[in-house]
Order: C-alpha cells, then structure tokens, then sequence
C-alpha cells in the first residue's frame, strides 16, 4: 500500500544524512523540515521533501493520500523513556494485600529491600504516612 502525506507543516526529527546513533549533547538538536510531503510505500518511508518538488517527482500513484496541512508528523518517533526497576520480591506485598490489608499498611512495616528499620514510606515523600490500623 502507498501512502501520500501531503501539504505537511513540519515533518519533525527529519535529518538529510542519517545519524547511527545521537546521544549526549547531539540530542538537543532536532532536525525539521517545513511545508513537506511524505511517501510511505508497505510500513516504509519512500520518499521525503518540500512540497514544492512533490511535482517533479517520479513517485507514481498513491492507494491513499492524506492532506496534513497545519499539523506536524513525526515518522521517526521513538519513545525511549524508562522505568526504575526493583528486581526483589514483592511476595509480601502481595500477601499482605490479598489478606486485605491496606498498601499504605504494607508500606509501614519495615522491610529487606531497604535494609533498614524505617517504615518504607521514608523512601518515598509521595506517600503520605498511613494511620494505624483499627483494632
């Protein structure tokens, strides 16, 4: 399937020469490219440039075409953000909630993961301190 993508206000992380990899300061610049087309053909970017070559193109007919005037595309687009991971066990955890007590009373009770005897909530500032329990 061909797609055309026209009349686009800017196409963004758009780069003239292909970079392996950017990292470290190189990532503060963000390649763009105003007033633009874009041609995928079978889930691949085909053909990129200004509108104003689209024209003289040899590109050959579209299944779709997709007017994009006054918004932006991102074709390379990677979202590369993270997550902290804990690699211990929640078991605990995970027993204390299924015999219904609350995660803000799991979180009081001190545990191996800190190594220490301060409730875990101290490592945390989000959490708001949990009320003792009724009895």
């Amino acid at each position: 399937m061909r797609t055309l993508i026209k009349n686009i206000k800017q196409i963004v992380q758009y780069e003239s020469t292909p970079r392996p990899k950017v990292c470290g300061s190189a990532m503060s610049h963000i390649g763009t490219m105003d007033n633009a087309f874009l041609v995928i053909d079978d889930g691949r970017i085909a053909a990129v440039g200004p509108m104003e070559t689209l024209a003289a193109q040899p590109l050959g007919t579209f299944d779709s075409e997709v007017d994009a005037t006054g918004r932006l595309v991102f074709p390379a687009f990677c979202d590369s953000h993270t997550h902290m991971v804990y690699a211990g066990s929640l078991e605990i955890e995970y027993i204390e909630a299924a015999a219904s007590s609350t995660r803000l009373a799991a979180c009081r009770r001190p545990t191996k993961r800190s190594c220490t005897t301060k409730p875990c909530n101290a490592s945390r500032p989000w959490l708001p301190t949990a009320p003792e329990p009724l009895r």
